[in-house]
């Protein structure tokens, strides 16, 4: 039986119209120090010029950890129109009606 393939579609860069339209937020995994402890890397991204607004080593990935560092890139870069985050840690749900850690 030979089975179809899907003819290959081209590339569509996704990106919206200006900036602070749509930021995207993620921690980028973690590492573990020499001193102890553990690294988050926490990046935020204009989705418009793929611009880096934030890039921070965090100690953890608790709300608090989370607010501060977007607080800092609004008061510099104003507010985006929407946030696009996965539903990872710590962006889901923990169970019923319950947030991010």
């Amino acid at each position: 039986m030979t089975h179809a393939t899907a003819p290959k579609r081209d590339f569509t860069r996704f990106e919206r119209d200006t900036p602070n339209e749509l930021w995207q937020m993620d921690f980028k995994g973690d590492f573990a120090l020499d001193a102890g402890g553990r690294c988050h890397p926490f990046g935020v991204i204009d989705d418009y010029s793929r611009y880096s607004l934030s890039l921070v080593a965090c100690a953890n990935q608790r709300t608090n950890t989370v607010k501060g560092h977007l607080t800092s890139a609004f008061i510099q870069y104003g507010l985006p129109a929407a946030l696009l985050m996965d539903n990872g840690s710590p962006w889901g749900t923990r169970g019923a009606n319950r947030g991010p850690r």
